[in-house]
Order: structure tokens, then C-alpha cells, then sequence
């Protein structure tokens, strides 16, 4: 039997009051041993910090509070959180995950204990309908595609990485991956796997999201701003070496369908067979009563279709631009 090594777990936070403690708990929860919890936070204005430092008091595990003095998003939390980090593996969670038993870390980082030439692990996502079922409505339709599915993926959710070979490929890029641009997650895997293994494992993590709050259209169209730009940045810096590039360009094609000559009813039809395709899961779980933005839901999907290709070209321009800075010196 390999011999264990604790782990460090990293959970970046901002804002995240109601989830924060769930994640703390049932990573401290876990069979396998922890070494620390040290939770980033980027400049919370809620009450997110109190329940650390409340939590600290209590908890089994030690914890630690870090506090950035500005928000740098996701990159720079981890970075600085991975320098700090006393053990040889170190566990990476966004602090809206849950961990669904006490042995999901151990499944986790097996094959880092097993397989020299394994460098990092990651989980199964899962998104269970009946906490999907208590969303609001746009909150819902953000997640409608992955409720009751458990993809393994490398969303850095709940991954585990050899500490120095994080550490030797620079980390997170945090000049290309600042806040308001996702796929530092997709990065990070692409560089790692250069090194070595990247194994999925079958550990499970849930995403809990923020949890009773609300949750409005303006937040909807914010997520996938996010989304189109991270799509974007991987997509200049990666291309086909993507696992899953060609349904990333279904958008960049449906868009100008509608405007070309000859083709804008059967590019209309297109997009609304799209929108029917795409959004079919929030129809068929029981759709509230009065909830208006299930009759403008058809509209939105496709007005989403002309904003995700705005910030999708807007997040690859901005990336060939800032490469091209780091080309100059």
C-alpha cells in the first residue's frame, strides 16, 4: 500500500456566504488526512470571513485564513495559497464545492500516491436535480445541461496536483487569466499534462453554487460573458489540442446564418431549433408558475448566441494581445 502524504487544500473564496462553510466542513471531513485548510479570500463583502474565522475556532482540521489585499481572481488566490502550502500534494476547491462523501479525497489522490508519472487528478462534477430544483429560474437554465450528469472534468473544483510541478511551470497564469476572464482551469490542464499524467479519477464533488440568493437575468448574462471569454482565451492559445474544441465554434456558425443572402428564414429556423435543443431541459423539469422568463427564454437563447460570439472574439483578440506583449519583453 502506497504510503500516505496529507494534503493541503486550497479553497478560493469571494463572496461566497452561503457555501463556504459546507465546503470547509466536509473537506475536513474527509477519511483521508488533511494537513491544512487555507482558504484565499479576494476581498469578501459579506459575511464570508466571519464564518472562516468562526469555523477555524472548531474545526478538526487546522484553518487558515488568508486575506489578498485586492481582489486578483482565481489565478493569483491559488498561486499564493500553493507557495504557502506545507505538504508535497496540494488540493485545489472553489469554495462553492461540496464534497458528497468522506472518501472522495481519497479517490482523488490515489494515483499520486500509486503512479510516479501521474502529476495531477480530478473529479466527477455532479449537479443533483433537488438542489438544481430549489435555483431561481435563471439560475437554473445556467445549469440545466449538466443537472444529473457527472462529467470528469478539470475544473479545478476539487483537483489534486504535485506541489512542485505546480510550482515549476510558473502556476496559474495570472496576467492572461485576471479576474472577469475565465479558463485558468483548461490552462492549467494543458500545461500540466505536459509534465506528466492527468488522470481523472472517480471522486465526485458538487457544485452548490451560491445557494439562496438571488439570481436574476443580469447574473445570467454575466456567467456566460465569462464563459464566451474563457472560450475564446483557450481557444487562441490551444485550438484542436482542446479534448473538446468543435462544439465551442456551433455559435461562431449559427450567427450569420440568418444574414446571408438566400438563407435568413432557414437561419431563423436554425436558431430557434437551437434554442428548443438547447434549452428543453428547464421545459421538461416542471417549470414554475409565473415565471416570465420561461415565455422570453427562446429570445435570450438566442440573443446569447450574438453576445458568446462577441466575447468569445473579444476574449481571443484580448489574448493574441496580451501574448503578443509578453513576445516584446
Amino acid at each position: 500500500m502506497p504510503e500516505y502524504i496529507p494534503v493541503s487544500i486550497i479553497i478560493s473564496m469571494r463572496n461566497s456566504a452561503s457555501t463556504i462553510r459546507r465546503a470547509i466542513e466536509t473537506a475536513a471531513d474527509q477519511a483521508y488526512p488533511v494537513a491544512e485548510i487555507l482558504v484565499m479570500d479576494n476581498v469578501s463583502t459579506d459575511n464570508s470571513v466571519a464564518q472562516v474565522e468562526a469555523i477555524a475556532q472548531t474545526s478538526p482540521v487546522p484553518v487558515r485564513l488568508v486575506r489578498m489585499p485586492e481582489n486578483r481572481g482565481l489565478s493569483a488566490s491559488f498561486n499564493l495559497g500553493v507557495r504557502r502550502a506545507a505538504s508535497d500534494i496540494v488540493v485545489l476547491m472553489h469554495s462553492d464545492a461540496s464534497l458528497p462523501s468522506t472518501r472522495e479525497l481519497d479517490l482523488l489522490v490515489a494515483p499520486l500516491l500509486s503512479e510516479p508519472g501521474t502529476v495531477a487528478t480530478y473529479s466527477h462534477n455532479l449537479m443533483p436535480h433537488a438542489l438544481w430544483a430549489t435555483y431561481p429560474f435563471w439560475q437554473r437554465v445556467l445549469f440545466a445541461r449538466s443537472v444529473d450528469k457527472e462529467p470528469g472534468t478539470f475544473s479545478c473544483k476539487f483537483v489534486a496536483i504535485r506541489r512542485a510541478v505546480f510550482l515549476g511551470i510558473g502556476g496559474m497564469d495570472e496576467v492572461l487569466f485576471r479576474p472577469g476572464v475565465g479558463g485558468e482551469d483548461a490552462d492549467l490542464q494543458m500545461r500540466l499534462a505536459r509534465e506528466g499524467r492527468v488522470a481523472v479519477t472517480d471522486a465526485r464533488v458538487t457544485h452548490l453554487h451560491a445557494i439562496g440568493t438571488s439570481f436574476g437575468l443580469r447574473d445570467y448574462v454575466a456567467q456566460r460573458k465569462l464563459l464566451a471569454r474563457a472560450y475564446g482565451c483557450v481557444l487562441f492559445l490551444y485550438g484542436a489540442e482542446l479534448p473538446s474544441w468543435w462544439p465551442l465554434l456551433v455559435k461562431p456558425l449559427l450567427a450569420p446564418l440568418p444574414f446571408l443572402p438566400h438563407l435568413h428564414l432557414a437561419g431563423i429556423g436554425l436558431l430557434l431549433l437551437f434554442s428548443a435543443l438547447y434549452s428543453w431541459k428547464t421545459y421538461a423539469n416542471q417549470v414554475k408558475r409565473r415565471e416570465i422568463g420561461a415565455l422570453l427564454l427562446p429570445l435570450v437563447d438566442i440573443g446569447m448566441v450574438y453576445h458568446e460570439v462577441f466575447w468569445m472574439a473579444e476574449g481571443w483578440l484580448s489574448t493574441w494581445r496580451a501574448v503578443r506583449r509578453q513576445q516584446r519583453g
